[in-house]
């Protein structure tokens, strides 16, 4: 047993300047894991909706509802978009085409209520979502008389549907999809 020891002793002893420069090199490397695990952590983007819902008379006295639609990054770090996919009824409207969308959603909403004030908002492919930024993707504006007409627009905006691909700075993917959201 002791012979043993002893020639561990003297390989140590003999080796010690390199037994410690390759356990400062293992101990660097399992640093800068560290490091960048901790950093892919603090610049990740996390894309979520939500709605702002509010009514108002007009001079005339009529009733309207106005129901705007916001995507934000509540992230820490920028979303890039790789595919914005705007579905209706399941059925896809655009894929990475802003002028597609807003024309598709537009004519939707009028086809649905004949009076609306729409504006819409979209990304393609390559847009970047900063942290902390909130975009209205949709605002609607809609004269609203009737309990039936509140319902009609409810069930109107449930038929919408977000998949959102994006990526964070270290090329780490993820997809929103509005529906899951929606459900949480």
């Amino acid at each position: 047993m002791s012979e043993i020891l002893n020639s561990i002793w003297s390989f140590t002893s003999l080796y010690w300047e390199g037994i410690a420069a390759i356990s400062a090199i293992l101990l660097t490397a399992i640093h800068i894991r560290s490091v960048v695990r901790h950093n892919k952590l603090s610049v990740r983007p996390f894309l979520g909706t939500s709605t702002h819902t509010y009514s108002y008379k007009d001079k005339e006295g009529n009733d309207w509802i106005v129901h705007e639609y916001y995507l934000g990054n509540q992230g820490l770090g920028p979303a890039e978009i790789v595919n914005f996919c705007t579905y209706y009824k399941n059925e896809l409207l655009a894929k990475n085409n802003i002028s597609k969308t807003n024309e598709d959603v537009i004519s939707l909403c009028q086809k649905h209520f004949s009076k609306s004030g729409i504006n819409v908002y979209s990304y393609t492919s390559g847009g970047v979502i900063p942290a902390g930024v909130q975009t209205r993707l949709l605002r609607l504006e809609l004269p609203v008389s009737k309990e039936e007409e509140q319902q009609h627009l409810s069930n109107f905006l449930d038929n919408f549907h977000l998949v959102i691909d994006y990526k964070s700075f270290y090329n780490q993917s993820y997809c929103f999809d509005s529906d899951t959201y929606k459900n949480q």
